[in-house]
Order: structure tokens, then sequence, then C-alpha cells
């Protein structure tokens, strides 16, 4: 039974040399992001890199990567894969990243399916969320909570989403509000029965999931070591 490793990368002790062997893309993006004040985007594709190429037995310049969408069929967005044209590339390996303020989570398997999502647990407040992504069922469960705890039983339940998207690889252009994975697991609404989604052990304020497409027990999250 293929095991999943989670790392919690730590964006701020990326040495800045190793930010040179992203591609064009994933700088482009990292600029984008850091203009909108998201911090650690390139650091978490350089620990990416630095890892399947580990798995590989490949410099991580050389690891290549592709995106592509699963929804509409086109690359260049979507759930990001490893490419076939990599030289001596294992392309049963699946993987997965989510980056929240300067923190990322990479979730990797020898075989099959994997997504995992990070956010991290917005102030006390109404429930509200980027888009339309709770079901009516999801709501009634959620307003149930008092303030203090509605944040992040929100955030719990939203990467438990995301995680799901991405197993499956659709990522947000999946209907979020038909994945239900608010209140008792017993009650979880998922697309597919092979998929398990579990929470994974964070330090607040941050809050991570993961979901795979095979049975297992739930991943102890590693912290990445930049000078490994």
């Amino acid at each position: 039974m293929p095991a999943i490793e989670v790392f919690r990368v730590d964006g701020a002790g990326c040495p800045p040399g190793l930010l040179e062997m992203l591609d064009g893309a994933e700088r482009e993006r990292d600029a984008l992001a850091a203009r909108h004040g998201r911090r650690g985007y390139g650091a978490g594709r350089v620990a990416l890199r630095l890892l399947l190429g580990a798995r590989m037995d490949l410099p991580p310049a050389r690891v290549a990567l592709l995106r592509h969408c699963a929804s509409c069929g086109r690359d260049g967005h979507g759930k990001p894969a490893l490419a076939s044209a990599a030289p001596g590339a294992n392309l049963d390996l699946g993987f997965s990243i989510a980056t929240a303020s300067g923190v990322t989570l990479i979730a990797v398997v020898r075989r099959g399916a994997v997504g995992v999502d990070l956010e991290r647990v917005p102030p006390t407040g109404p429930l509200t969320w980027p888009r339309p992504c709770f079901s009516a069922r999801e709501r009634q469960e959620l307003s149930r909570l008092g303030p203090r705890r509605l944040p992040e039983a929100a955030a719990r339940s939203w990467v438990r989403k995301e995680a799901v998207a991405k197993c499956v690889g659709r990522g947000l252009a999946m209907p979020l509000r038909g994945v239900e994975v608010s209140g008792a697991p017993q009650d979880w609404r998922l697309p597919d029965p092979s998929i398990e989604v579990a929470d994974v052990e964070l330090t607040l304020p941050f809050v991570g999931a993961v979901a795979r497409d095979q049975p297992g027990p739930v991943p102890v999250v590693k912290d990445w070591s930049w000078n490994r």
C-alpha cells in the first residue's frame, strides 16, 4: 500500500540562489504572487523540484513539469504533473502542492493520485470565503458554531474540499458545493467512494488536508530542511 509523504516548507529559509532552478513560467508566477503579497510560491516550487528530483534520481533543474486542466483538457493551467519528456521520469509518481502566507505543503505518493491544501485561518468574523463553496447543509452545520470557532471550522472545510478537487485533477473548476466535508465525517459527501480525505497536523493558524484515491494512514507532516 503506497504511503503518502507530506512536507511542510518554510519559504523564508530558502537560499535565494536556489530560485535559479525555476523555469520561466514558475518565475513569472512567483513574481506575480509576490506583487499580490502572496509569499513563498517560488520557494515551494524549489522544494518540490528538489523532492521530485531525489525520488527520480535527477538533478532538480531537469525535473520537467507541466500543468494540465482535467476540466477543459488544455495545458498551461490546472494541476501540475510530471512531463512525459522528463528523462527517467517515473510517471506513476503522484504529488500535490499548496502555498499560503509563506508556507508550503507538498504531498508525494509513489503511485496514485493525491491532493493537498493549506490555508491560514482568517480572523474571527462572519462566514465568508472567496467564492460560494458551502452547501446548504454545510452552512447550517457551520452556523451552529460560535464566532470564535467558525473561522477555523470553515477553513478546515475549505482545505478538505480543495484537497479533494486537486486529487481528482479539477481544482476550482469542480462544483465545490457538491463536496460536503463539514461536520461529522460519516455525513461527508465525496465525488468518488474511493477517495479519502483527512486533516493533517499543523500548528495554528495554519490548517491543512490531504486527499488520496487509495486507503491508507493519515500521513505525519515532516518539516522540510533546506540543509539536506
